[in-house]
């Protein structure tokens, strides 16, 4: 086997590193948090997180142009970011993670690792941003809306730093060394 050779494979095996790392921060705030008794089936409860699931799965599917940036965005972060003020953990993290699933796998049919990555990162991005809302007092009802700027600027915050990062390196990852 050449140098050559065993450095692709190297290169290539940290992506993997990467989706594992990512896999287990994410099952790390899956089940360190106590988890939310959502109660019997169906309530109001879920019904609201069959609607954000809904609502993210389809305003995660479609995207808009930004002709001044020259991008492509999806608006999926919104409802997963919401959902953190109405649903306690580990809700938003799940309908985040089902989310990703279903828009990556049946609509854009991307590879498995892809898919996987994805999921992964969209529930550790809402997960710690979550947990960061709580710690900042952000608080999380059905019944009641109230409003914090600070607890809800943290979650938007940790939300596109985990997101965007995660996603960097990923992208990271998987180029490099293709130009040597």
């Amino acid at each position: 086997m050449t140098s050559g050779i065993l450095r692709e494979r190297l290169l290539g095996l940290r992506i993997y590193v990467l989706v594992g790392a990512v896999t287990a921060a994410s099952a790390v705030v899956l089940l360190s948090v106590s988890w939310h008794n959502p109660g019997p089936f169906p309530s109001r409860f879920w019904n609201a997180f069959a609607a954000f699931t809904l609502l993210s799965v389809i305003s995660d599917s479609f995207f808009f142009r930004i002709p001044f940036a020259r991008v492509n965005t999806s608006v999926g972060f919104i409802p997963f970011l919401a959902s953190v003020a109405i649903l306690e953990h580990p809700w938003p993290m799940l309908a985040s993670g089902l989310t990703a699933l279903i828009v990556d796998a049946f609509v854009r049919r991307k590879p498995t690792i892809r898919v996987w990555f994805n999921t992964a990162q969209y529930m550790l991005a809402v997960g710690l941003g979550t947990v960061v809302y709580q710690s900042l007092g952000g608080t999380v009802s059905l019944d009641e809306f109230s409003f914090s700027l600070i607890p809800f600027a943290a979650l938007v915050l940790t939300f596109f730093i985990v997101n965007h990062g995660s996603v960097s390196l990923a992208v990271s990852f998987s180029s490099s060394g293709v130009d040597t």
